[in-house]
């Protein structure tokens, strides 16, 4: 395997160059003095058990060293002012190391070299930046044997010596060595580079010499990576600048752990201080080892598939942070069967990437597809972007020359080997063609036929006819439709067009539910042509369509263009649009552009619209060969189509000026002042042939050309074609009266015109039509004048005026304002020398104008003396001066007969009108003092005397009486027959009065209601009632006096209600009983039930019963009944015998029920104390 190696430095220091003059020979040596040299070495071990221990020693060193550890030495010089007073005659110091033999490398760094005056306990093995001891436990140690920095002791001194002092040859001393290299090298150490430092002078007794031995890496000699230790400036003043020399870089060994055990020493080299070696400790054989594979993904699936070869060649990187914080990059290149394999590692981080294609420089046109995401393989391997790996890596990788992923790898004690760090690659193919026009849209490149650049083609992976612009690679046609398309992915694929909106595919012939494609099996490196693709878009038509208002068939300056036509593309030469055939719908000013047209020869024509004519072209269609993208113009269509006329019928109202107030002349909507529309009404179009403006008796005769009601809106509408048109209406009347036009005023019949029975308005519209015009504001206002008169009599109430009072009422029930309204009164056809009357008496709001709505009325008194028949008739003029009066408005006329006799008034009239029922009632009775009570009205059940008790039995209540008890049916039917029968016989006595019904006089009125016969009781309260209720009116004589107004609160406030009662009150009176009876003694209890001022027949029962220490009411077990009978007549005495069964206090109750029509009931409780002897 050949390998390629690089250097790089992480921390750039400054190599200071310290100027020193070698000492030309050795001192010479001392024997027997006192001044004595010890050295040692650090010793880290671990036990069986477990145990850790470290120390210094002059003997083995420990089991607990690993290649590119550090390992510390001291050399302690006591006694120095012995042999050396004032340092005189001190000596060179050389220690030497075991650096090469035929096995490998030993120790190739010496670093951290210090001085000191005070001797290093067994804690201070490795120093820390802070001058103090790393932790006494194996994880202290660790840090220390692998710190990549060196550091001073607290009170030490750093010696920095010269490289011409460090890492050089034994024999002959301080000579550059060369390679392969001696077997010892050697550090020296002159007096003058310690003196001063650390605090060592002249008088010093003890100088401690402190410094760190590396044990060479096989992984950095055996890949002759060693002369990155010279780069680095640190490295390089430890000793590393050597390796940058003669055959150094290239020197291929092996590391420490290669060598014999206890076969390394570290030696003193200054006689007279006798056998100074310390071993130096071999670490084992480095087992650390990263391997794997590079294999073709040929379907870039991820994963390493049988039959997907391995690919040799390829360059995979290795990078690691050693010692000094230097990184090193070294690359194996894979073999014929793809593997690489990286040998003698340590533990430690690793970072595997590989180029991005095989060959140095790599070639291109290949993409990673393993690792491609987060993952990892056991024990220790973790993939990941190179672009996540740390700085210095990332820094000493330099520019991208790496695939996108790698590995980061860790290596331990427990797992120092990582295997299947494997890299998946695919190498793409390419594909070409060209996109072509298919203007014929027949399947075939023809000749002429341009290519088509801007569209996309792809390979579709995953085929699902749809272009995965992340994971589909692709390619966009040049301008003559050439295309390439790289890094396609081996493997059997299918290559696709996006089609673009408004194309159709024609090539290739194989398709599938996505569309056309070309199917390849692609493998790497090949180029596929000829894979073409052949497309057609459709074409467009435009035009214009237009009206021709002429329908002429040319387009002249006024024919404007139609909107919301749609013209087609007729395939199929069928005359009808069908669904697959192409159209456009007109814009607003007629144009129009038909896209999606198929390349062909076709008729393109127009969706014919009810109500137009076409007019051009003459063929009706246009024909036109089309060409894939073709667009055609200039293809117009003509066509007319018919007016309308329209307009509504209104009411004008009020002011009848031809114009339509929707709110009135209140401007209030919804007030009755609204000129409202009109339904129902004949409005008729005739054509004016001649075109004067005037329907002649030639265009009247030929009829009307279409008629038409108007609607619920008042709405009428006649659709012509272009030309002159007389449009009138036919003229109605309502209730018998006629309507007037006020709009339009413009007069349309010419003069002479007969039309027979049949009334058209004289005005009317005069119109000239054109092609779709809609002329919608001809309409016709109407008004109709009307009043209706009424006349009312009132004779009831007399006056001093008169004694009939006509109220004369005209109301505007038309729709217009009246004005000079008045009414004319007569009596047996003789006007009255006051008529007519203007100035109404109520109803005219102040104006003088009789307005629509209004009633005015007129009340006159007059005094008849024989039968009289009032008339009346009213008049008034509308704003064009049309009269409003009798006999052409019948409504305008009203007459009322009055007769002078035979007259009657309700009961409710007589309950109401106090003093002129008084005054009747006094002039019945003759009592024409105020109650001097010298005649009465005999109702049967009483005799009324006074106006108290009358108005008493007007009031009372039917139902109850006055106490609030019941009537019986008999007082019930009496009160109600009495109200009819004093309202009769008051009518009877009023002068002009009717007479009362045969049957029924006054004496036999109040033998009939002081009867019992409840029947014949109802029976003369409903006759009497029709009596007072036909009456006919009367003309009362005028001496009699105001009748006046009905004040039912003084006629109630009057009454004497109490007396239209009509029950009879009873009592009981039961004899004195014993003061005390003993038990099962018989007692007689009498009584007498007594009435108050009546005595006669009477009916009803009595009973008697008994309860003993509770009085009643009493449950039923508790009370005795002791007797009863039937009460004959008034008064009535009664009694039973009653033997009490046991002492106690007895209650007896006796009970009248009464007889349920003249006699009301009534209960009497007494109380008998009984003993038991």
């Amino acid at each position: 395997m050949k390998r390629v190696f690089k250097k790089f430095l992480v921390f750039a220091g400054v190599l200071a160059a310290v100027a020193a003059v070698l000492v030309p020979a050795l001192a010479v040596p001392v024997s027997a003095q006192a001044t004595n040299f010890s050295l040692n070495g650090y010793r880290v071990t671990v036990g069986g058990g477990g145990a850790y221990s470290a120390g210094w020693t002059g003997g083995n060193l420990g089991n607990q060293w690993a290649e590119g550890e550090w390992v510390p030495y001291k050399l302690v010089i006591t006694n120095v002012q012995t042999n050396y007073p004032g340092l005189a005659n001190f000596p060179d110091i050389v220690l030497s190391f075991d650096f090469h033999d035929a096995n490998g490398m030993f120790v190739d760094l010496i670093r951290g070299i210090q001085v000191g005056t005070t001797d290093l306990t067994d804690l201070q093995g490795f120093p820390t930046s802070g001058g103090g001891p790393q932790a006494n436990n194996i994880a202290g140690a660790q840090l220390g044997q692998n710190d990549p920095d060196e550091w001073a002791w607290t009170n030490f001194a750093l010696l920095n010596l010269p490289n011409e002092q460090v890492n050089r040859s034994l024999v002959p001393l301080g000579d550059l060595d060369v390679a392969p290299g001696t077997d010892k090298h050697v550090f020296i150490i002159h007096p003058s580079d310690i003196l001063g430092k650390g605090g060592v002078t002249v008088d010093s007794n003890t100088i401690v010499i402190y410094y760190q031995a590396h044990l060479s890496r096989t992984f950095v000699w055996s890949n002759a990576l060693q002369d990155f230790y010279a780069t680095d400036a640190d490295l390089a003043k430890w000793g590393g600048y050597l390796y940058a020399t003669d055959a150094w870089p290239t020197s291929v060994q092996n590391g420490s752990g290669y060598q014999p055990g206890s076969s390394g020493h570290m030696h003193l080299e200054v006689e007279g201080t006798g056998q100074q070696d310390v071993p130096i400790p071999i670490p084992p054989k480095p087992v650390g080892l990263i391997d794997g594979y590079k294999f073709e993904d040929r379907d870039a699936d991820h994963i390493w598939d049988p039959g997907e070869p391995a690919i040799p060649g390829w360059d995979i990187h290795m990078y690691s942070v050693l010692e000094g914080g230097i990184v090193i990059d070294v690359h194996e290149t894979t073999d014929a069967n793809g593997f690489y394999s990286f040998p003698n590692l340590t533990e430690g981080i690793w970072y595997i990437g590989e180029h991005v294609g095989p060959g140095d420089p790599p070639l291109a046109g290949w993409t990673q597809t393993f690792p491609y995401n987060v993952g990892n393989v056991p024990p220790g391997a973790n993939s990941s972007l190179i672009d996540n790996f740390p700085n210095n890596i990332k820094a000493a990788i330099g520019p991208a020359h790496l695939a996108e992923w790698g590995w980061i790898v860790s290596l331990t004690d427990a797992a120092p080997m990582q295997h299947n760090v494997n890299f998946g690659n695919v190498s793409f193919a390419t594909k070409t063609g060209t996109k072509f026009h298919d203007l014929n849209a027949n399947g075939v490149w023809d000749n002429g036929e341009p290519g088509l650049g801007g569209w996309t083609i792809y390979v579709d992976y995953n085929n699902n006819g749809v272009f995965d612009a992340a994971t589909e690679p692709s390619a966009v046609t040049a301008g003559d439709g050439t295309y390439s398309i790289n890094n396609v992915a081996p493997g059997t694929w299918r290559v696709r067009e996006v089609l673009q909106a408004g194309w159709f595919a024609s090539y290739p012939a194989t398709s599938d539910a996505f569309g056309r494609y070309h199917e390849e099996t692609f493998v790497g490196g090949q180029t596929y042509s000829g894979n073409d693709f052949g497309n057609w878009t459709t074409a467009s038509k435009s035009g214009m369509k237009f009206e021709d208002m002429n329908a002429d068939g040319d387009k002249d300056a006024e024919d404007t263009g139609l909107a919301g036509w749609v013209i087609y593309v007729d395939y199929n030469d069928n005359g009808v649009k069908d669904a697959n055939e192409p159209f456009a719908t007109t814009a607003a000013d007629g144009t129009y552009t038909i896209t999606g047209i198929n390349p062909g020869t076709w008729k393109v024509k127009e969706v014919a619209q009810a109500g137009w004519t076409q007019s051009y072209p003459v063929s009706g269609y246009h024909e036109e060969t089309f060409t894939s993208g073709a667009a055609l113009t200039g293809n117009d269509f003509g066509n007319w189509t018919t007016a309308e006329k329209s307009g509504y019928k209104f009411n004008d109202k009020y002011d009848a000026d031809g114009v339509r107030d929707a709110d009135g002349v209140d401007n209030i909507l919804g007030n009755a002042d609204d000129e409202v529309l009109l339904s129902g009404w004949t409005i008729r179009i005739y054509e004016d042939t001649n075109g004067n403006g005037l329907l002649d008796q030639a265009e009247y005769d030929a009829g009307p050309l279409f008629t038409d009601v108007t609607d619920v809106n008042g709405a009428y509408s006649f659709t012509v074609n272009p030309g002159k048109y007389i449009v009138v209406e036919v003229m109605q009347d309502k209730l018998g009266t006629p309507y007037y036009q006020s709009y339009p005023a413009t007069p349309v019949l010419a003069g002479g015109l007969n039309t027979g029975t049949e009334l058209l308005g004289a005005n009317g519209h005069a119109v000239t039509l054109v092609s779709s015009q809609i002329d919608n504001n001809n309409h016709f206002g109407n008004y109709w004048p009307h009043t209706t008169m009424t006349l009312f009599d009132f004779v009831w109430e007399t006056t001093a005026d008169g004694n009939v009072t006509l109220t004369i009422s005209d109301t505007n029930d038309g729709d217009v304002n009246l004005t000079d309204a008045h009414v004319h009164l007569l009596a047996n056809d003789v006007e009255y020398p006051f008529s007519p009357i203007s100035t109404p008496t109520s109803g005219d709001d102040g104006d003088g104008i009789f307005e629509p709505g209004e009633t005015w009325t007129w009340i006159v008194y007059v005094t008849i003396t024989q039968d009289t028949t009032f008339s009346t008739w009213g008049h008034g003029e509308d704003p064009f001066g049309n009269t409003v009066d009798y006999p052409q408005y019948q409504s305008e006329y009203a007459e009322v007969f009055v007769e002078v006799n035979e007259a009657t008034r309700t009961q409710g009239f007589w309950s109401t009108h106090l003093d002129f029922t008084e005054m009747i009632f006094d002039n019945y009775t003759g009592d024409e003092v105020d109650n001097d009570n010298v005649g009465f009205i005999d109702l049967g059940w009483r005799q009324i005397t006074n106006i108290n008790d009358l108005m008493g039995v007007f009031w009372a209540n039917n139902a109850k009486n006055s106490d609030g008890s019941n009537r019986s049916a008999l007082c019930q039917a009496r009160i109600i027959a009495s109200n009819q029968a004093l309202a009769a016989l008051l009518n009877a006595a009023m002068p002009g009065g009717a007479p009362l019904p045969a049957g029924y006089s006054p004496a036999e009125i109040a033998a009939i209601l002081g009867g019992t016969d409840i029947p014949a009781i109802k029976m003369l309260g409903s006759v009497l009632g029709a009596y007072n209720e036909d009456g006919d009116d009367v003309a009362l004589d005028p001496i009699l006096g105001s009748t006046g107004k009905a004040n039912p609160q003084q006629a109630k406030a009057l009454a004497n209600i109490g007396f239209a009662d009509c029950n009879i009150q009873t009592s009981l009176v039961v004899a004195a009983l014993p003061a005390s009876v003993v038990k099962n003694t018989p007692v007689n209890i009498t009584f007498t039930l007594n009435t108050v001022n009546d005595v006669g027949a009477a009916g009803g029962t009595f009973t008697v019963i008994a309860s003993k220490d509770s009085k009643f009411p009493n449950g039923a077990n508790k009370t005795i009944t002791v007797g009863s009978g039937a009460v004959n007549d008034m008064p009535f005495n009664g009694g039973v015998s009653f033997t009490p069964t046991s002492a106690g206090t007895w209650y007896i109750k006796i009970t009248y029920s009464g007889d349920g029509e003249n006699y009301g009931g009534c209960s009497v409780i007494v109380t008998l104390v009984v003993t038991n002897s």
